[in-house]
């Protein structure tokens, strides 16, 4: 849960906003907020309202492909282009499999 609560830590500061503002982004109280971010267990509900909040998305990724999403993140992150093939959408990936 702590890899969770930090990555929603690292969309609400990019967006620059307090516990108290995302909160109410969120629409759910500041101590949620906190708790979270420190790691604390939270309903999927809760953490799906503070994702949208932080402009993010929550992915149930397949065990078997989960190295090649890994691949695509880290590219994307470091601003390297991505090859042909892991530029596909994941319904035309998953085909090949």
């Amino acid at each position: 849960m702590r890899r969770i609560g930090t990555m929603i830590k690292q969309g609400r500061r990019k967006l620059g906003l307090s516990q108290r503002a995302f909160a109410v982004k969120a629409g759910i109280g500041q101590n949620m907020v906190a708790g979270i971010e420190l790691g604390r267990d939270a309903r999927l509900t809760t953490l799906e309202k503070m994702a949208r909040a932080a402009n993010l998305e929550i992915v149930l990724v397949p065990r078997e492909i989960l190295p090649a999403v890994q691949a695509l993140l880290i590219a994307h992150g470091e601003g390297r282009p991505l090859d042909e093939e892991m530029g596909k959408p994941m319904h035309t990936l998953d085909e090949e499999i």
